[in-house]
């Protein structure tokens, strides 16, 4: 206290004064930070989720145009091949893309797998997410996925919708750290 005795006036004054102002400035700004950046996430979240909706109703209407009832058996089968080929090349962020399933598990359209059986396929946690999707038909999944030669798991969102005239659920997805990365710069 013998040093804050000798001071100046002036001194002892913003000695006082300063850290009175000082802190709840960088205290404010500290919790405005985290609102706007909490508030710039849920934004990016909520834009990323509709493009994953649009891109799967698109998908549907793409498939309606595609495979209609007005066209001749020969050239619904080139056009489905046709379309195949579209939904493949399709991505979504920088590494999701759109893939087709029957009520069995099996992959109608995808980049890599197409043909296989996912039925029983888990995620990281052991979850039957594709098993979830099914039996709801409609919805949103989230959930960790780790690719081969990743370190850890991702989480990956996919909207899905059914696809009431073929029985098949069209399912767009990607990993949502592809959303925050231009954010995070």
């Amino acid at each position: 206290m013998k040093f804050f005795r000798e001071l100046k006036i002036r001194n002892k004054i913003l000695a006082i004064v300063l850290p009175l102002t000082v802190v709840p400035i960088i205290v404010i700004s500290l919790i405005i930070g985290y609102i706007a950046t909490d508030k710039a996430y849920k934004s990016i979240t909520k834009v990323s989720k509709d493009d994953l909706n649009h891109i799967a109703f698109f998908t549907a209407d793409l498939l309606n145009a595609y495979l209609g009832d007005d066209i001749s058996k020969e050239l619904k089968e080139k056009a489905f091949l046709d379309m195949k080929s579209i939904i493949r090349s399709k991505k979504v962020g920088d590494t999701g893309y759109i893939y087709i399933i029957d009520m069995e598990g099996n992959l109608i359209v995808h980049p890599a797998r197409e043909g296989d059986n996912i039925y029983n396929a888990t995620d990281s946690d052991g979850n039957h997410f594709i098993r979830e999707m099914i039996k709801n038909k409609n919805g949103w999944i989230r959930y960790p996925w780790k690719n081969p030669g990743e370190t850890e798991a991702r989480y990956k969102i996919v909207r899905y919708i059914f696809y009431e005239p073929k029985n098949w659920i069209i399912a767009v997805g990607s990993y949502e750290n592809e959303f925050y990365s231009e954010a995070e710069g």
